[in-house]
Protein backbone atom coordinates (compact mmCIF):
# COMPACT_ATOMS: atom_id res chain seq x y z
CA UNK A 1 0.00 0.00 0.00
CA UNK A 2 1.14 3.32 -0.85
CA UNK A 3 -0.23 6.63 1.30
CA UNK A 4 0.53 9.98 1.36
CA UNK A 5 -0.11 12.36 4.12
CA UNK A 6 -0.88 16.08 2.77
CA UNK A 7 0.49 18.76 5.83
CA UNK A 8 2.50 20.97 3.76
CA UNK A 9 3.76 24.51 5.21
CA UNK A 10 4.21 26.13 8.78
CA UNK A 11 6.71 24.19 11.36
CA UNK A 12 4.51 23.61 14.10
CA UNK A 13 1.55 22.39 12.54
CA UNK A 14 4.86 19.99 11.51
CA UNK A 15 5.54 18.95 14.42
CA UNK A 16 1.99 18.08 16.12
CA UNK A 17 1.58 16.00 12.64
CA UNK A 18 4.48 13.75 13.85
CA UNK A 19 1.97 11.74 16.62
CA UNK A 20 -0.34 11.05 13.88
CA UNK A 21 2.61 9.89 11.84
CA UNK A 22 3.88 7.41 14.67
CA UNK A 23 0.25 5.89 14.84
CA UNK A 24 -0.02 5.53 11.06
CA UNK A 25 2.95 3.74 10.79
CA UNK A 26 1.75 1.56 13.63
CA UNK A 27 -1.81 0.77 11.91
CA UNK A 28 0.10 0.16 8.22
CA UNK A 29 3.44 -1.42 9.14
CA UNK A 30 4.29 -2.62 5.51
CA UNK A 31 2.90 0.76 3.53
CA UNK A 32 4.84 3.43 1.90
CA UNK A 33 4.19 6.58 3.95
CA UNK A 34 4.85 9.45 1.58
CA UNK A 35 4.28 13.12 3.56
CA UNK A 36 3.77 16.20 1.35
CA UNK A 37 5.86 19.31 2.89
CA UNK A 38 6.79 22.67 2.93
CA UNK A 39 10.85 23.11 2.15
CA UNK A 40 11.10 24.53 5.47
CA UNK A 41 8.59 22.16 7.62
CA UNK A 42 10.48 19.56 5.74
CA UNK A 43 13.44 19.39 6.96
CA UNK A 44 11.82 18.43 10.60
CA UNK A 45 11.23 15.28 9.56
CA UNK A 46 14.28 14.58 8.30
CA UNK A 47 15.50 10.84 10.23
CA UNK A 48 11.42 10.37 11.21
CA UNK A 49 11.54 6.89 11.58
CA UNK A 50 7.70 7.00 10.66
CA UNK A 51 7.80 7.81 6.86
CA UNK A 52 9.43 6.95 3.97
CA UNK A 53 9.43 9.72 1.64
CA UNK A 54 9.05 13.41 1.59
CA UNK A 55 7.91 15.34 -1.29
CA UNK A 56 8.23 18.62 -1.08
CA UNK A 57 5.90 21.27 -2.19
CA UNK A 58 6.70 24.43 -2.74
CA UNK A 59 3.89 27.10 -4.57
CA UNK A 60 4.09 30.07 -2.76
CA UNK A 61 6.45 32.73 -0.86
CA UNK A 62 3.55 33.56 1.32
CA UNK A 63 4.94 32.41 4.39
CA UNK A 64 8.44 34.15 5.58
CA UNK A 65 9.16 31.24 7.86
CA UNK A 66 8.52 28.28 5.14
CA UNK A 67 9.58 29.48 1.44
CA UNK A 68 11.90 27.31 0.05
CA UNK A 69 15.17 28.81 -2.28
CA UNK A 70 14.63 26.92 -5.48
CA UNK A 71 12.30 28.53 -7.85
CA UNK A 72 8.27 27.73 -6.66
CA UNK A 73 6.09 25.38 -8.67
CA UNK A 74 2.65 25.09 -10.43
CA UNK A 75 0.07 23.89 -8.30
CA UNK A 76 -0.89 21.84 -11.31
CA UNK A 77 2.58 20.12 -11.56
CA UNK A 78 2.60 18.86 -8.21
CA UNK A 79 -0.77 17.53 -8.80
CA UNK A 80 0.54 15.17 -11.97
CA UNK A 81 3.47 14.25 -10.86
CA UNK A 82 1.44 12.81 -7.60
CA UNK A 83 -1.08 11.19 -9.84
CA UNK A 84 2.00 9.40 -11.51
CA UNK A 85 2.89 7.46 -7.96
CA UNK A 86 -0.54 5.89 -7.82
CA UNK A 87 -1.08 6.62 -4.53
CA UNK A 88 -3.80 3.87 -3.10
CA UNK A 89 -4.80 6.49 -0.13
CA UNK A 90 -4.21 9.84 1.06
CA UNK A 91 -5.02 11.51 4.39
CA UNK A 92 -5.61 15.54 4.16
CA UNK A 93 -4.31 16.88 7.58
CA UNK A 94 -4.33 20.64 5.78
CA UNK A 95 -8.30 21.91 6.56
CA UNK A 96 -7.77 24.22 3.22
CA UNK A 97 -10.51 23.56 -0.61
CA UNK A 98 -7.07 23.58 -2.44
CA UNK A 99 -5.53 20.72 -0.61
CA UNK A 100 -8.62 18.48 -1.48
CA UNK A 101 -8.66 19.68 -4.82
CA UNK A 102 -4.94 18.66 -4.61
CA UNK A 103 -5.75 14.76 -3.73
CA UNK A 104 -8.29 14.59 -5.91
CA UNK A 105 -6.98 15.49 -9.24
CA UNK A 106 -4.37 13.15 -8.00
CA UNK A 107 -6.65 10.72 -8.97
CA UNK A 108 -6.38 8.83 -5.42
CA UNK A 109 -9.04 6.83 -4.65
CA UNK A 110 -9.62 6.92 -1.24
CA UNK A 111 -9.19 10.59 -0.02
CA UNK A 112 -9.62 11.16 3.47
CA UNK A 113 -9.70 14.49 4.95
CA UNK A 114 -11.69 17.13 7.19
CA UNK A 115 -15.02 18.32 6.42
CA UNK A 116 -13.95 21.96 6.36
CA UNK A 117 -14.11 24.79 3.63
CA UNK A 118 -16.87 22.87 1.50
CA UNK A 119 -14.71 20.60 0.38
CA UNK A 120 -16.45 17.42 1.80
CA UNK A 121 -17.54 16.11 -1.82
CA UNK A 122 -14.33 15.76 -2.74
CA UNK A 123 -13.40 13.36 0.23
CA UNK A 124 -14.43 9.58 0.29
CA UNK A 125 -14.23 9.82 3.92
CA UNK A 126 -15.09 12.71 5.86
CA UNK A 127 -13.87 13.59 9.40
CA UNK A 128 -15.43 16.05 11.81
CA UNK A 129 -12.95 19.06 12.76
CA UNK A 130 -13.21 20.36 16.87
CA UNK A 131 -11.58 23.90 17.15
CA UNK A 132 -11.92 23.27 21.08
CA UNK A 133 -9.10 20.17 21.02
CA UNK A 134 -5.99 20.04 20.76
CA UNK A 135 -4.40 19.80 16.88
CA UNK A 136 -2.69 16.59 17.51
CA UNK A 137 -6.39 14.90 18.62
CA UNK A 138 -7.95 16.90 15.22
CA UNK A 139 -5.27 14.41 13.24
CA UNK A 140 -5.32 11.09 15.01
CA UNK A 141 -8.99 11.50 14.78
CA UNK A 142 -8.76 10.50 11.02
CA UNK A 143 -7.22 6.85 12.46
CA UNK A 144 -9.71 4.37 13.60
CA UNK A 145 -9.87 2.80 16.55
CA UNK A 146 -7.43 2.40 18.80
CA UNK A 147 -4.62 3.78 16.30
CA UNK A 148 -6.24 7.41 17.49
CA UNK A 149 -5.16 6.94 21.15
CA UNK A 150 -2.09 9.54 21.23
CA UNK A 151 0.84 8.32 22.01
CA UNK A 152 2.61 9.03 25.15
CA UNK A 153 3.85 12.99 25.15
CA UNK A 154 6.89 12.36 25.18
CA UNK A 155 7.60 10.26 22.28
CA UNK A 156 10.24 11.35 20.37
CA UNK A 157 9.26 14.25 17.67
CA UNK A 158 12.65 15.20 16.48
CA UNK A 159 15.38 13.59 15.42
CA UNK A 160 18.81 15.24 15.28
CA UNK A 161 21.99 13.93 13.89
CA UNK A 162 25.18 13.34 15.69
CA UNK A 163 26.86 16.78 13.43
CA UNK A 164 23.75 18.16 14.08
CA UNK A 165 24.64 17.73 18.34
CA UNK A 166 27.88 18.67 18.08
CA UNK A 167 27.43 22.29 16.24
CA UNK A 168 24.67 22.62 19.22
CA UNK A 169 27.43 21.62 21.74
CA UNK A 170 29.83 23.91 20.10
CA UNK A 171 27.94 27.27 19.90
CA UNK A 172 27.24 26.62 23.84
CA UNK A 173 30.57 25.57 24.74
CA UNK A 174 31.87 29.74 25.74
CA UNK A 175 29.06 29.86 28.26
CA UNK A 176 29.14 29.10 31.82
CA UNK A 177 28.20 25.74 32.68
CA UNK A 178 27.12 26.94 36.09
CA UNK A 179 24.23 29.31 35.13
CA UNK A 180 20.82 28.22 33.78
CA UNK A 181 20.48 28.56 30.31
CA UNK A 182 16.64 30.57 29.35
CA UNK A 183 15.56 30.20 25.18
CA UNK A 184 13.59 33.14 24.11
CA UNK A 185 11.55 32.89 21.13
CA UNK A 186 9.48 36.47 20.79
CA UNK A 187 8.66 37.11 17.30
CA UNK A 188 5.87 35.59 15.63
CA UNK A 189 4.76 35.50 12.07
CA UNK A 190 1.49 37.27 13.61
CA UNK A 191 1.96 40.40 14.76
CA UNK A 192 -1.27 39.97 16.78
CA UNK A 193 0.29 37.15 18.72
CA UNK A 194 3.71 39.34 19.62
CA UNK A 195 4.30 40.33 23.59
CA UNK A 196 4.97 43.98 24.17
CA UNK A 197 8.37 45.08 23.11
CA UNK A 198 9.09 46.77 26.93
CA UNK A 199 7.33 43.65 28.59
CA UNK A 200 10.30 41.56 27.11
CA UNK A 201 12.97 43.35 28.04
CA UNK A 202 11.70 44.12 31.25
CA UNK A 203 11.64 40.44 31.52
CA UNK A 204 15.31 39.84 29.84
CA UNK A 205 16.43 42.58 32.93
CA UNK A 206 15.16 40.67 35.44
CA UNK A 207 16.75 37.05 33.80
CA UNK A 208 20.36 38.75 34.00
CA UNK A 209 19.95 40.25 36.69
CA UNK A 210 19.40 36.23 37.83
CA UNK A 211 22.83 35.47 36.53
CA UNK A 212 20.63 33.17 33.58
CA UNK A 213 22.27 32.64 30.10
CA UNK A 214 19.90 34.12 27.42
CA UNK A 215 19.75 32.81 24.16
CA UNK A 216 17.83 34.50 21.57
CA UNK A 217 15.63 32.18 18.80
CA UNK A 218 15.04 33.24 15.65
CA UNK A 219 15.40 33.56 11.80
CA UNK A 220 18.00 36.02 10.22
CA UNK A 221 15.29 38.16 9.21
CA UNK A 222 14.28 38.47 13.49
CA UNK A 223 18.08 40.06 14.22
CA UNK A 224 17.09 43.64 13.85
CA UNK A 225 14.21 43.01 16.08
CA UNK A 226 16.31 41.51 18.62
CA UNK A 227 18.97 44.03 18.38
CA UNK A 228 16.34 46.90 19.70
CA UNK A 229 14.91 44.75 22.22
CA UNK A 230 18.45 44.42 23.55
CA UNK A 231 18.70 47.76 23.11
CA UNK A 232 16.25 48.89 25.04
CA UNK A 233 16.74 46.26 27.93
CA UNK A 234 20.36 47.46 27.26
CA UNK A 235 21.77 44.01 27.89
CA UNK A 236 24.01 41.68 25.93
CA UNK A 237 22.33 38.01 24.86
CA UNK A 238 24.91 35.21 25.11
CA UNK A 239 24.21 33.75 22.25
CA UNK A 240 22.22 34.92 19.06
CA UNK A 241 21.01 32.13 17.08
CA UNK A 242 19.75 35.19 14.63
CA UNK A 243 23.04 35.83 14.06
CA UNK A 244 25.27 32.42 14.06
CA UNK A 245 24.13 31.03 10.25
CA UNK A 246 23.38 27.71 11.38
CA UNK A 247 20.18 25.39 10.04
CA UNK A 248 16.48 25.33 11.39
CA UNK A 249 17.90 21.52 12.72
CA UNK A 250 21.05 23.24 14.30
CA UNK A 251 18.97 25.51 15.99
CA UNK A 252 16.94 22.90 17.66
CA UNK A 253 19.61 21.15 18.96
CA UNK A 254 20.71 23.75 21.12
CA UNK A 255 16.90 24.04 22.08
CA UNK A 256 17.92 20.20 23.43
CA UNK A 257 20.37 21.87 25.49
CA UNK A 258 18.72 24.69 27.07
CA UNK A 259 17.00 24.70 30.95
CA UNK A 260 14.21 26.70 29.99
CA UNK A 261 12.11 28.16 26.59
CA UNK A 262 10.12 31.16 27.19
CA UNK A 263 8.17 31.45 23.79
CA UNK A 264 4.86 33.49 22.23
CA UNK A 265 2.13 30.71 20.18
CA UNK A 266 4.96 30.20 17.70
CA UNK A 267 6.55 27.20 15.33
CA UNK A 268 9.50 27.92 17.47
CA UNK A 269 7.43 26.71 20.60
CA UNK A 270 5.94 23.46 19.37
CA UNK A 271 10.27 23.22 18.47
CA UNK A 272 11.27 23.27 22.20
CA UNK A 273 8.44 20.85 23.19
CA UNK A 274 9.77 18.63 20.76
CA UNK A 275 12.85 18.11 22.34
CA UNK A 276 11.44 17.90 25.77
CA UNK A 277 12.75 21.51 26.89
CA UNK A 278 10.07 22.89 29.63
CA UNK A 279 8.12 25.89 27.68
CA UNK A 280 6.44 29.01 29.48
CA UNK A 281 4.18 29.66 26.95
CA UNK A 282 2.35 33.18 26.03
CA UNK A 283 -0.95 32.70 24.52
CA UNK A 284 -2.73 36.17 23.76
CA UNK A 285 -5.22 35.59 20.76
CA UNK A 286 -5.22 31.95 20.35
CA UNK A 287 -7.15 29.06 21.39
CA UNK A 288 -4.22 27.45 24.06
CA UNK A 289 -6.64 24.14 24.03
CA UNK A 290 -5.89 23.52 20.64
CA UNK A 291 -2.57 24.58 20.21
CA UNK A 292 -0.82 24.40 23.51
CA UNK A 293 2.53 22.39 23.55
CA UNK A 294 2.20 18.63 22.82
CA UNK A 295 4.51 18.28 26.13
CA UNK A 296 3.96 17.04 29.76
CA UNK A 297 6.42 20.32 30.37
CA UNK A 298 4.89 23.35 30.04
CA UNK A 299 3.15 26.09 31.89
CA UNK A 300 0.68 28.18 29.44
CA UNK A 301 0.45 32.08 30.73
CA UNK A 302 -2.93 34.73 29.70
CA UNK A 303 -3.71 37.73 30.77
CA UNK A 304 -5.20 37.39 34.13
CA UNK A 305 -8.26 39.19 33.43
CA UNK A 306 -11.97 37.86 31.80
CA UNK A 307 -12.40 38.85 27.78
CA UNK A 308 -15.15 37.76 26.35
CA UNK A 309 -13.53 38.10 22.62
CA UNK A 310 -11.23 35.72 23.71
CA UNK A 311 -9.51 33.36 21.76
CA UNK A 312 -10.12 35.27 18.81
CA UNK A 313 -8.23 33.63 16.37
CA UNK A 314 -5.97 36.22 15.99
CA UNK A 315 -8.63 38.27 14.02
CA UNK A 316 -8.68 40.91 16.99
CA UNK A 317 -11.76 43.47 17.62
CA UNK A 318 -9.78 45.09 19.69
CA UNK A 319 -7.48 48.04 20.17
CA UNK A 320 -5.18 47.61 22.88
CA UNK A 321 -5.14 43.87 22.69
CA UNK A 322 -5.76 42.90 26.10
CA UNK A 323 -4.98 39.44 26.07
CA UNK A 324 -1.15 40.11 26.08
CA UNK A 325 -1.02 43.88 27.11
CA UNK A 326 -2.23 42.26 30.80
CA UNK A 327 -0.16 39.61 30.74
CA UNK A 328 2.87 41.48 32.99
CA UNK A 329 6.26 40.68 32.77
CA UNK A 330 6.29 39.92 35.99
CA UNK A 331 3.72 37.03 36.21
CA UNK A 332 6.18 35.20 33.47
CA UNK A 333 9.12 35.80 35.73
CA UNK A 334 7.59 34.37 38.33
CA UNK A 335 6.76 31.52 36.40
CA UNK A 336 9.98 31.01 35.09
CA UNK A 337 11.51 31.07 38.71
CA UNK A 338 9.11 27.82 39.33
CA UNK A 339 10.85 25.90 36.56
CA UNK A 340 14.64 27.17 36.65
CA UNK A 341 15.32 27.38 40.73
Amino acid sequence: MKILVIRYRFLGDTILTVPFLQKLKEAHPEAKISVLIGPQSGELLKNCPYIDELIVFDTTRFHRYDSGENKKQSFFKYAWELRKQKFDKVYILKRSFSSAVLAWLAGIKERIGFNTEGRGFLLTQKIPFNPNQHEVLNFLAHLPAPFCEPPPKDSALFWPTEQEKNKAESLLANLNSNYKKVLIHAPAAHPVKMWPSQYWANLLQKLKAQNYQIILSGAASDAEYYDELLQQAQIQADLNLCKTNTSLRENIAVYALCDLAICVDSGPMHLAAAVNLPIIALFGPSNANRWQPWSNKFKVLTAPIELKCRPCNAKPICQNYECLSELKPEQVFKAAQEFLL
